[in-house]
């Protein structure tokens, strides 16, 4: 198979951020209150991963994370109009 990958090509591994609510509080990003203070995220990388860069995971002693949803957001500033959004992982 032959791929051509446009010479605009950008990776998105930056600029992530990680929002910790209640399960299923929230339906929406939009949803989320500003109050719910974002994280940075390392991404890749793991909801664990970004607690304990914080300071509120310790992985020797986990509190269980299944009661809680996670949100990863970032800001695409692209021009409008036709992309491909590619995962490789």
């Amino acid at each position: 198979m032959d791929l051509h990958w446009p010479d605009n090509q950008k990776t998105l591994g930056d600029g992530w951020t990680l929002t910790q609510s209640e399960a299923d509080a929230y339906a929406m990003p939009s949803d989320i209150p500003a109050t719910l203070a974002p994280l940075p995220a390392p991404v890749p990388g793991t909801v664990a991963k970004a607690l304990q860069q914080a300071g509120r995971f310790d992985p020797a002693h986990p509190d269980p994370l299944d009661g809680f949803d996670f949100w990863y957001r970032t800001t695409l500033n692209e021009t409008p109009g036709p992309a491909t959004l590619q995962f490789d992982g």
